[in-house]
């Protein structure tokens, strides 16, 4: 799953809600939001799927419902309502319909005790409140923990489909290919074979023996003797036998040198957000964070080196850049 946002969206006119999902995906894409819509279009299917969260993990952010839901199994709004009293929801809901504005604020106002978390638009104002909530819920992506979470889930994304296509398309190459592949892994392994231990030499024997290996067997290859960056470059190297023009090999060096390597530092350092909140600070030692942590006068202007710190701005262009190149990888497979 790649959505930095889940939407579940219940409305019982499938072109309503098509118009209105393809402007709010047209606003998230400039935000670098990915965002995942679950269309569904009967009151039972929302609380159906909204009773899989209260048991277990949340999986929708935002939901957006239709109050003039004309269902044969009588779940109007104000049934949905009284429905949500008994629940703990914790999306944000947004109820919209082209007239009785009053009555529903009423009606969520008698059941729901309070508007926090619960909004209301008409058919007019419906675009401009659901940007809001999207803005929202959109915050989140710039906490310490979620910036590591989507760094984490976006490159692990790509590693699943890097593998599953070597393992894929590995097999329809021609011996020769395979063997020119063999031989790249021959060489890099040999290039380390000072620093390896005698069981990764016997491997190393092992492929020297043969003309060419299967797409397993070098997936299984440990990553201290066959690295990210190798496993990478068997990928580029199946997708220009292929003729894929997909990925390009400039976004592959890209994403490798700077998305992977920002990926293994904030993976495994201290975070932490500067005074001014405009930097995010990241730490590799007590020494590190000893020289460079934030100030109590931090202010706008936070000075650090440039090495340890990532402005807004700078995530932002990441996060445009990762699900860039996440959706290039998506066409793999």
């Amino acid at each position: 799953m790649r959505e930095n946002i889940s939407i579940l969206w219940v409305e019982d006119s499938k072109s309503y809600y098509e118009e209105a999902k393809d402007i709010l995906e047209m606003h998230a894409e400039d935000k670098g939001i990915k965002v995942n819509f679950k269309y569904v279009e009967n009151a039972f299917s929302l609380l159906e799927e909204l009773d899989k969260q209260v048991q277990g993990f949340q999986i929708h952010d935002i939901c957006f419902i239709d109050y003039a839901l004309s269902m044969p199994d009588n779940k109007t709004g104000e049934n949905i309502i009284r429905e949500l009293r008994q629940k703990k929801v914790g999306a944000d809901i947004l109820f919209y319909s082209s007239e009785n504005i009053a009555t529903i604020r009423e009606t969520i106002k008698q059941d729901l005790s309070s508007f926090e978390g619960v909004y209301v638009a008409d058919r007019d104002t419906f675009e401009d409140k659901s940007k809001l909530l999207l803005n929202k819920n959109s915050k989140k992506l710039y906490s310490i923990n979620n910036i590591r979470g989507i760094l984490m889930n976006e490159t692990s994304e790509n590693d699943y489909i890097m593998k599953s296509y070597i393992l894929k398309e590995y097999s329809t190459l021609s011996d020769e290919q395979k063997e020119e592949i063999t031989n790249i892994i021959k060489e890099k392994i040999s290039n380390k074979a000072s620093d390896i231990d005698d069981i990764s030499k016997k491997l190393l024997k092992r492929i020297e023996d043969k003309h060419f290996l299967e797409a397993k067997k070098i997936l299984s290859i440990a990553n201290d003797l066959l690295g990210l960056k190798d496993r990478y470059e068997i990928l580029e190297k199946i997708i220009e036998y292929k003729s894929v023009s997909d990925v390009e090999s400039g976004k592959i060096d890209n994403y490798l040198n700077k998305l992977v390597d920002l990926r293994n530092k904030l993976a495994h350092r201290k975070l932490e957000i500067c005074n001014s909140c405009q930097y995010v600070l990241h730490y590799n030692d007590i020494d590190d964070y000893e020289q460079k942590h934030c100030c109590n006068e931090c202010d706008d202007n936070c000075v650090h080196t440039e090495d340890n710190k990532i402005c807004v701005e700078d995530w932002n262009n990441l996060k445009k850049e990762l699900i860039e190149f996440g959706q290039s990888m998506d066409k793999l497979l």
